[in-house]
């Protein structure tokens, strides 16, 4: 298991390589100037207090990537392609 640092700068990590599992990740800053709030925890809040739907996260968007994970297990454990039905 590998443990980014923690820099306080939002970071995005990613695989150098897909079958060497201990392969050092590489990563690059992400920008979050297109973001209404760079306080993920604080612009939730704000979301919930005005009434609105956060712009990035919300309930469906979990339901589509969760099913993508769980459709990944299943393809792994039968060893074949398998569909994934919810849409964004």
């Amino acid at each position: 298991l590998v443990n980014p640092p923690l820099t306080g700068d939002l970071m995005h990590y990613e695989p150098t390589s897909l079958t060497d599992e201990d392969a050092p990740l590489s990563s690059r800053p992400v920008d979050t100037s297109g973001y209404p709030n760079v306080n993920a925890h604080q612009h939730w809040i704000d979301c919930i207090r005005a009434g609105v739907q956060p712009q990035i996260t919300n309930a469906r968007t979990a339901r589509h990537v969760t099913e993508i994970m769980l459709k990944g297990l299943e393809s792994a454990r039968e060893g074949r392609t398998v569909a994934i039905e919810s849409r964004l």
